[in-house]
């Protein structure tokens, strides 16, 4: 699977550009690894008016999760009349599970408590929607500002989402933009809509709106 985001917005300095785009492969970078999706080459792109990523060779679904979270010893989660201590209730909810679903292990080092993992791993296509939308609130600029009655705060005026996977539209909405397969071209030469049908079929029209994204 491939994945296409174009953010469109009205002008933002150019001075914006490079550093947006280096957050935007820094964020998608660490949230596929964190949601154990595996992926090829991270692309992005942008002119003033559009920030582009592109990724190729997504997994289709997570990585299996299998794994054993340790905590403290066993001497230091109990106290001598076997009650739980501060430090076992602390692990306990860090790890999102009652004491009684604890386990006690020896790891060679002695007996600690622990708590074993196993999570089957969700489709991406799933998942991406949530993963796009983070993408774009997170992203932050020397100078931000709002519009209208929007809350949400941008380098300029968001003006369109578009978000593949391969043809499918992934949808996800902000503020009132909701997500397509809807580009523009050149303010001035281009169209003033198009629609996309594919990640091939964004850069043949988008060149043809005479818009060099690279």
């Amino acid at each position: 699977m491939n994945i296409l985001l174009e953010i469109g917005l009205e002008e933002i300095p150019a001075r914006f550009l490079k550093p947006s785009l280096n957050d935007i492969e820094t964020f998608i970078s660490k949230e596929l690894k964190e949601n154990r999706i595996s992926f090829g080459e991270i692309k992005t792109m942008g002119t003033p008016r559009r920030l582009v990523l592109e990724v190729s060779s997504l997994a289709d679904k997570q990585e299996d999760l299998d794994e054993i979270n340790i905590g403290p010893s066993k001497s230091v989660a109990f106290n001598d009349d076997g009650q739980p201590t501060k430090a076992c209730l602390g692990f306990a909810k860090s790890q999102n599970v009652e004491v009684e679903d604890l386990e006690i292990i020896d790891n060679g080092k002695g007996e600690y408590i622990a708590v074993k993992k196993f999570l089957t791993g969700k489709n991406t296509e799933t998942l991406l929607p949530e993963i796009l939308k983070n993408l774009i609130l997170n992203l932050s600029f020397p100078k931000s500002m709002k519009w209208g009655t929007k809350k949400f705060r941008f380098a300029r005026p968001l003006r369109w989402i578009l978000a593949l996977a391969d043809t499918k539209v992934i949808s996800f909405e902000i503020e009132g933009i909701s997500s397509g397969n809807v580009s523009k071209g050149h303010r001035f030469f281009g169209n003033s809509e198009f629609t996309v049908d594919s990640i091939s079929d964004y850069y043949a029209k988008i060149r043809a709106n005479f818009v060099i994204v690279n």
